[in-house]
């Protein structure tokens, strides 16, 4: 079988990508973002997603614990 190669944005939108439901879109502060799915199915697990952590949303956190060590 041959194919053309889509670009990222294309393949994306892409027929394909929506049937196997291979991107997420995930709420943020910022507004949704979108994700490329996990590839991986399994019976009766959908696949969770969440955002991710703000820029410096865990500095505190970190900076503690490594001043506890």
């Amino acid at each position: 079988v041959v194919a053309g190669v889509e670009r990222l944005e294309a393949a994306l939108d892409g027929e394909l990508a929506r049937a196997r439901d291979m991107v997420a879109t995930i709420p943020t502060p910022d507004g949704p973002i979108r994700v490329v799915g996990s590839p991986f199915r399994m019976p009766d697990h959908a696949p969770a997603y969440a955002a991710p952590p703000l820029l410096g949303e865990h500095n505190a956190a970190l900076l503690a614990k490594d001043a506890a060590e």
